[in-house]
């Protein structure tokens, strides 16, 4: 489907209806954010690859993709761009993220934020968990430098735009009582609510969901 359709008319609800239907009896808050979860991932870890690794900067908006669905559940499979992208080696990353984050993630939270009573921060800390753990895996396997680089920009609280950061302090490197250390979120994503789905680990905030 057209990537607008998910913000105009009855398509999201429609959408999350079928992946609810997975869950019944459970609050569909949960539910919802995990579905949330499986669209981040599949969105925000390419974007941030192709930038951090081939400086390229992808045509993600919203109005602009479409928007591939299983039929059965409702999960993303996939986005359809309108080109591959642009190599722009000399702006910075909050502007070459700004498709990502400003054109599509945005407006989409803010939807699921007004109909179904999710709080914005928790649809952030979504995202930013697996942009965390991407920009993670870049650094350990490519370069430091790129995980400093992507690092600081899901930590700095006012990017370079003048834009306030949604994801700024959602993620936070803490002892993992295991000796090492872990990146663990603020906010609950609530899938210990979800029967079947296994829990976070050691990025639960709740002391319970850790192993």
């Amino acid at each position: 489907m057209a990537g607008r359709a998910l913000l105009d008319g009855p398509d999201l609800a429609t959408v999350l209806d079928r992946y609810l239907r997975a869950f019944p009896g459970v609050d569909p808050r949960a539910a919802v954010s995990m579905w949330s979860m499986y669209y981040f991932s599949a969105l925000g870890i390419p974007s941030m690859l192709h930038w951090l690794e081939l400086r390229r900067t992808l045509p993600s908006a919203l109005a602009d993709i479409q928007v591939s669905l299983a039929p059965a559940t409702g999960l993303p499979q996939g986005f359809v761009l309108p080109h591959i992208g642009k190599v722009t080696p000399d702006i910075a990353i909050d502007r070459a993220l700004s498709s990502l984050i400003e054109d599509h993630a945005a407006p989409l939270i803010e939807r699921i934020v007004a109909d179904h009573g999710l709080g914005a921060r928790l649809l952030w800390s979504n995202l930013a968990s697996y942009l965390t753990w991407i920009v993670h895996e870049v650094g350990r396997l490519t370069d430091p430098r790129l995980a400093e680089e992507g690092g600081e920009f899901l930590q700095c609280a006012v990017w370079p735009s003048g834009m306030k950061n949604p994801m700024a302090g959602l993620n936070r490197r803490e002892d993992d009582g295991h000796g090492g250390f872990c990146t663990r979120r603020r906010v609950c994503c609530l899938r210990y609510m979800l029967p079947g789905i296994p829990g976070c680990g050691t990025s639960c905030p709740l002391p319970a969901g850790r192993p």
